[in-house]
């Protein structure tokens, strides 16, 4: 997929507004970063709703109106609540088309019924599976209270070892 996109600078420090040039090619966002860094600074980034409109005038006095690409971007790296980076730390059980990411806030994991893993939002409410084993000899134990992951995570680490780490389909 690709899309037009923006590049934005800072005028001067004394000056809080940025200056946005609109840029009519077709490219992939790490093309437009790496032309906008060439060209002027950098792709556009915004930080009060007064920028935010400024951006939005710029797109609609050139005439377009449909997706840009900003500087904004995200990559993941699952990584394991006890810093477990040994043999099959990369071991992942994920359901059909997860990860997903539907929701912008979708970086923790659940594990449904199926033991097929899924991302899910970090404040969303379930019960915990707490480790009170080690990494190699495991020892689940099972809490039947609804908490946020970053809650399970806390509550897990204070009563028992931490949430659980799963290395291979034998652990599920």
């Amino acid at each position: 997929m690709t899309y037009v996109f923006l590049t934005g600078w800072l005028i001067l420090p004394s000056c809080p507004l940025r200056q946005y040039h609109f840029v009519n090619e077709r490219l992939t966002w790490h093309e437009a970063q790496a032309y906008c860094r060439e060209t002027y600074t950098d792709l556009a980034t915004t930080e009060s709703m007064t920028e935010i409109n400024q951006l939005i005038d710029t797109v609609s006095s050139s005439g377009y109106n449909s997706e840009v690409w900003i500087g904004l971007y995200n990559e993941i790296d699952w990584r394991w609540s006890d810093g477990f980076t040994g043999s099959g730390a990369e071991y992942r059980n994920w359901g059909s088309r997860e990860p997903s990411f539907m929701n912008a806030d979708e970086f923790c994991v659940g594990v449904r019924s199926t033991a097929r893993w899924h991302d899910m939002s970090c404040l969303d409410k379930g019960p915990v599976i707490c480790n009170n084993g080690t990494q190699l000899d495991p020892e689940f134990i099972y809490v039947n209270e609804h908490m946020t992951w970053p809650s399970a995570q806390k509550y897990c680490r204070e009563n028992f070892i931490d949430l659980p780490t799963v290395r291979n389909e034998i652990q599920i």
